[in-house]
């Protein structure tokens, strides 16, 4: 099969080759014609015998010095044809020309360094000592400090220094990460799209939107079908979001889905909003509404199929209420979104006394699925 393959992909060329060459057509051809063919031959079964034998020893062998020295005979008998040179000597003019000069003074030393200069220790030390007094340095601007006092380093050198020595080069000290995840709340906002299947098989599509410094989800509203799926229902979604929160982003990270331009684009144009698109085939940058879809599906949607597209939207709404009230963040030290955003502080340590006359409460989410807890007054008996 893979010669059959091989046959259908070079049989197109040799007919062009035989159509063009016309080759053996004539039956005088002239000795010129004669012999620029049968060199022109020569040239590629030499090339196709090379390719074959570092094939077979799985690596590229370095010629000998023996045919070093015959490549520099025939560049030296045919001085002058340019024409010949480029096409039969079976290695580049330059490469034979540093031969031909090698050959000529073979105890001669090169005075040109291979490679780049050692670099003094001090200057390394005083790159890391700057860079940690200075970590919103990058690697441009310490060069540049370096110059001022006289020491001429590149900010390439810079950036390898401080690569390895574990230090990032640019000019924020924040890692990728972090500058993805934001500082602030509204820094950084990501959206994208999950699908589920009601009892009767009616697919959904489901619009989630988190914050990815709270850990907030923003929007979670479901959609029957995917063909409907437009730019202007993805923009009114967003733009409703804008309108009762009262709140926008600064950046907002998506991937590179169709749903995602046109309306969307203007509407951050008019709002004043950086977009940040993924790189293609690469999800785990917007790892944030990752986490938040996998939370869905693993704690509401695999665990039930609803029978219309109005108790899938109650449920959903269930959910987001849970998830920013009740649900407790590891990474957010154990408070809930909504504590987190609002800056509330965990519940200080406090006498068991003063709970006895309270008890735990719990609140049912999602026909029960899901559940919060609370502390309330109980009541006594009169």
């Amino acid at each position: 099969m893979i010669r059959f393959i091989a046959l259908l992909i070079h049989w197109p060329m040799l007919i062009a080759v035989d159509a063009l060459s016309k080759i053996g057509y004539k039956p005088h051809p002239s000795e010129l014609r004669r012999l620029y063919s049968e060199n022109l031959a020569l040239k590629y079964v030499n090339e196709a015998l090379v390719v074959e034998l570092h094939k077979a020893q799985n690596k590229r062998v370095s010629l000998s010095i023996g045919t070093r020295a015959s490549q520099v005979v025939a560049y030296l008998l045919t001085r002058g044809n340019k024409i010949f040179q480029k096409r039969y000597l079976g290695s580049g003019i330059n490469t034979i020309k540093r031969w031909a000069r090698r050959f000529k003074n073979p105890f001669k030393r090169s005075l040109k360094r291979v490679g780049r200069p050692n670099i003094d220790p001090l200057i390394v030390e005083w790159v890391l000592k700057i860079k940690r007094e200075s970590p919103r340095m990058g690697s441009r601007k310490l060069s540049e400090t370096l110059r001022r006092m006289g020491i001429r380093v590149s900010e390439f050198t810079v950036s390898q220094i401080l690569r390895d020595h574990g230090l990032a080069p640019t000019n924020d000290h924040r890692s990728k990460w972090e500058q993805w995840a934001g500082k602030f709340k509204d820094e950084y906002w990501a959206m994208d799209f999950l699908f589920t299947q009601l009892r009767k098989g009616t697919e959904y599509a489901i619009f989630l939107v988190v914050d990815t410094y709270t850990k907030e989800i923003l929007e979670l509203k479901a959609f029957e079908g995917r063909l409907g799926l437009t730019t202007n229902w993805v923009a009114w979604r967003l733009g409703g979001i804008f309108g009762r929160l009262k709140r926008r982003p600064q950046y907002l990270i998506h991937d590179r889905d169709p749903l995602f331009k046109d309306q969307v684009v203007r509407l951050c144009a008019v709002e004043e909003i950086k977009e940040m698109k993924t790189p293609p085939m690469y999800p785990v940058m917007n790892a944030f509404v990752e986490r938040a879809v996998q939370s869905v599906k693993k704690e509401l949607l695999n665990n039930i199929r609803p029978e219309t597209g109005e108790e899938l939207q109650t449920l959903l709404d269930e959910y987001k209420t849970w998830f920013n009230e009740h649900r407790s963040h590891e990474t957010l030290g154990g408070m809930t979104p909504a504590e987190f955003a609002k800056g509330r502080r965990m519940a200080d340590v406090a006498r068991l006394d003063e709970y006895r006359d309270r008890k735990l409460e719990r609140i049912e989410f999602a026909n029960g699925m899901l559940n919060g807890y609370r502390l309330v007054e109980e009541k006594r008996a009169a």
